[in-house]
């Protein structure tokens, strides 16, 4: 078999090669033997190194091997990068398959709902307690009649009257403001809030028929027929009037005693 000569380096390769075995350059096939030597056509003209400069050859053989190495590993880092492009789809994927699971209400159980709620109820309440421990008292609102007497006359029991608008009002006997004014006996009274032009014609018959006006200006007290009391405040609304009490000295001493002359400004 005829040796071969690289056309780049120069080298002698023995044996049917096809690229040289000193730089790795393609080799050309030898020439035939016998019959006519055909002209070349410049696509078909092998290439014509330059003897003169071998290094020059081998330099540019190990160029196109490194290109041809350089390609094979450029083609992997794209098929490592398209694996690690699908790897981070299938991640996203997975993200946000979780993520709907989560929001999906039917994932939950009506035992999950009704604990949520529970506990929602539980802290309500909770702040409801907190709230109402330490935030300051309220003042109460003055609903009724007798919520607007003086505090002595609070200690007294009272209830809706029917027979007219107001309440009907009873202070036990034992009570320190009765002491020695009713002979042992509860002291009943009414007490109401008449519309003004009421309470002023009530005040005009109280004083028509008081046998002691104890005051006569914002507040109208006075003691009437039976030892009674008769108590107007202008000012408030409120008409108080009491059963009888042991005589006029007495009457008078409970006005004294429970505070309704106090708010006079007369």
């Amino acid at each position: 078999m005829p040796a071969v000569t690289c056309g780049y380096c120069s080298h002698r390769n023995d044996g049917d090669l096809a690229r040289c075995a000193n730089c790795g350059a393609p080799l050309a096939a030898p020439a035939p033997k016998s019959g006519p030597a055909a002209d070349p056509g410049p696509s078909e003209a092998p290439p014509s190194p330059d003897h003169r400069y071998p290094a020059l050859g081998g330099a540019v053989a190990r160029i196109g091997h490194d290109a041809e190495s350089a390609a094979r590993f450029g083609g992997a880092a794209l098929r490592h990068g398209a694996d690690a492009f699908r790897t981070v789809g299938a991640v996203e994927h997975g993200v946000a398959s979780g993520l709907r699971t989560l929001t999906e209400r039917k994932r939950y159980s009506p035992r999950h709902w009704l604990m949520a709620v529970a506990g929602l109820a539980v802290l309500l309440a909770c702040g409801v307690f907190v709230a109402g421990r330490f935030s300051p008292p309220v003042a109460p609102v003055a609903t009724t009649s007798s919520a607007r007497l003086p505090e002595p006359l609070r200690a007294a029991t009272c209830r809706p009257y029917h027979a007219e608008p107001g309440e009907r009002c009873v202070l036990a006997a034992g009570d320190p403001l009765l002491r020695g004014l009713s002979a042992g006996r509860d002291l009943t009274f009414h007490v109401r809030t008449p519309t003004p032009d009421t309470l002023a014609a009530t005040v005009e018959r109280w004083r028509a028929s008081a046998r002691m006006i104890v005051a006569d200006g914002d507040v109208f007290a006075a003691v009437g027929p039976s030892a009674t009391v008769h108590y107007a405040d202008t000012g408030t609304g409120v008409v108080l009037e009491t059963g009888a009490f042991d005589g006029d000295r007495s009457a008078r001493s409970f006005l004294e005693r429970s505070g309704l002359l106090d708010q006079d400004s007369s």
